[in-house]
């Protein structure tokens, strides 16, 4: 059985925020419910509150520094042993390796799967006015224990469980409507200031002859 699927989520928050939230597997389980999981090789890590054990309602996570603060930001797990629960009712769970495959710092992670899924993941973000939307992609085959014939829906419910997740822990003090970060806008400046650059070079080099010696 063939799968691809797809998920985004719009988040408040720059692609700097996000990134290492994403690109650290072992963190995954604090944050993305009915996900449990361990380093290959090591302990159990149970699925934790969904919430920060240091953001409570009275002390919620300034979204602009969560992950300045998220302890584990810096501590690259390449592979985990995976059991994601999806929600809602007595859905069976899934069981996979996920290895990380690349990273592109600020911009992005692909994954590799091994087990209910073998295939590819990604995810990458995008900037959009007022913040950025980070895309989930999966391209894969259905494993031989595969629980069909429900695997991609409850596969995309436990994603977008993961995505809102996600978007609760960088919005977290975030009054809705409020006007975007001057730090998200002045980061946006700065990409689209590069990227003419970029371009404007590349053009240079296409219009500019080759002088006959170089040839």
């Amino acid at each position: 059985m063939r799968i691809d699927t797809w998920d985004s989520v719009f988040v408040r928050a720059r692609r700097r925020d996000v990134h290492p939230w994403l690109a650290d597997l072992g963190g995954w389980h604090r944050w993305w419910p009915g996900l449990q999981a361990r380093t290959l090789g090591g302990s159990p890590r149970a699925t934790a509150d969904t919430r920060a054990p240091w953001a409570t309602a009275h002390n919620p996570v300034p979204w602009a520094t969560a992950h300045i603060c998220a302890p584990w930001a810096t501590a690259h797990t390449s592979t985990l042993s995976v059991v994601l629960q999806p929600p809602g009712g007595r859905r069976r769970p899934q069981r996979y390796s996920v290895r990380l495959a690349t990273v592109r710092p600020d911009l992005g992670v692909k994954l590799h799967y091994r087990g209910d899924l073998n295939g590819e993941a990604e995810f990458y973000y995008l900037d959009e006015p007022g913040g950025c939307v980070v895309h989930y992609l999966v391209h894969a085959q259905a494993g031989p224990h595969a629980p069909l014939p429900r695997l991609v829906a409850d596969h995309r419910a436990a994603a977008r469980s993961g995505l809102n997740a996600l978007k609760d822990r960088l919005e977290a003090g975030r009054e809705a409507g409020a006007e975007p970060d001057p730090a998200l806008l002045a980061d946006q400046r700065l990409a689209i200031a590069e990227f003419r650059a970029r371009v404007a070079a590349a053009e240079r080099r296409r219009v500019t002859p080759t002088p006959p010696e170089a040839r």
